[in-house]
């Protein structure tokens, strides 16, 4: 079954964005009027959503629509060394990640 929408659409950097802002999938649906299930199968990359979706996706998240549309530069992430601390948590661990990779 084909994939529909933008095939430009980097699932990964959905869930980059959405951590990032510290919404769950049911938050990021209520804001960008989409159901849980469609963010949760864009997260997955099975499906792609279409330029409009992708436009209220990215204007919920305050973010760009071309970030969604970027790749993932895992190199720059592993030039980063974790020192790991009680206080530093998983999210803020993928936060700062997110945070250099969109730099």
């Amino acid at each position: 079954m084909p994939r529909l929408g933008n095939p430009c659409f980097v699932a990964e950097r959905l869930t980059q964005a959405r951590e990032y802002a510290g919404l769950p999938k049911n938050g990021l649906a209520r804001l960008a009027d989409l159901s849980t299930a469609s963010v949760s199968a864009y997260e997955r990359g099975v499906q792609n959503p279409t330029d409009e979706v992708i436009e209220r996706l990215a204007s919920a998240l305050n973010v760009l629509p071309s970030l969604l549309t970027t790749t993932v530069d895992g190199a720059a992430v592993d030039r980063v060394f974790w020192r790991k601390m009680a206080r530093d948590t998983v999210q803020s661990q993928r936060r700062t990640t997110a945070y250099i990779q969109w730099a």
